[in-house]
């Protein structure tokens, strides 16, 4: 599967590159780098919520969300407020 440059830029997939390339150059071994994103990622919980959200978004758009919606849309087009309640 090819993910596009905008999706990671987006994701945040590049800047997560650019830090483990940086940590690596600089001398810091894997577990200092997997604690740093642990630590991170609990400072931040809220954070990862909303990630996790933009991604189900995403893949639900993926999916065909919007075809769904524009055709329930349509089928309420005749409801009136009297149908609905």
């Amino acid at each position: 599967m090819i993910v596009s440059r905008t999706c990671c830029h987006f994701l945040g997939v590049y800047p997560i590159i650019a830090g483990v390339a940086t940590w690596i150059a600089g001398g810091l071994q894997t577990v200092e780098i997997v604690s740093a994103f642990g630590k991170a990622f609990a400072d931040n919980r809220y954070m990862g919520l909303i990630w996790l959200t933009l991604s189900v978004i995403a893949l639900l758009e993926r999916n065909g969300l919007k075809e769904q919606a524009r055709h329930l849309i349509s089928r309420l087009h005749a409801a009136t407020t009297g149908r609905v309640l």
